[in-house]
């Protein structure tokens, strides 16, 4: 006999364990972790794009070198800030 879970019942165990590891924080307090993950989302995606560009202009084996990689610089003032960010 096996037991199979309906998709309904998945997303209700999966809400119900999302929101014991949340615990009592409040929701505006979302938006701190949220913004975060949207940025580097934004930066994964960015970093993606040109990486393709970069493969069309001079070929995937050539790409793979990391001189080639794009480099993302982050603006001065910015705390902890490197030179460059390199996949």
């Amino acid at each position: 006999m096996t037991n199979t879970l309906t998709l309904q019942e998945l997303k209700s165990h999966l809400w119900g364990s999302a929101n014991l590891l949340r615990g009592s924080i409040d929701s505006s307090d979302f938006k701190n972790y949220i913004f975060g993950l949207l940025f580097y989302k934004r930066l994964s995606d960015v970093f993606d794009e040109e990486y393709a560009d970069l493969e069309k202009k001079v070929g995937p084996d050539l790409a793979k070198i990391r001189i080639c990689t794009p480099a993302f610089t982050a603006p001065k003032g910015v705390p902890g800030r490197t030179s460059s960010i390199h996949r």
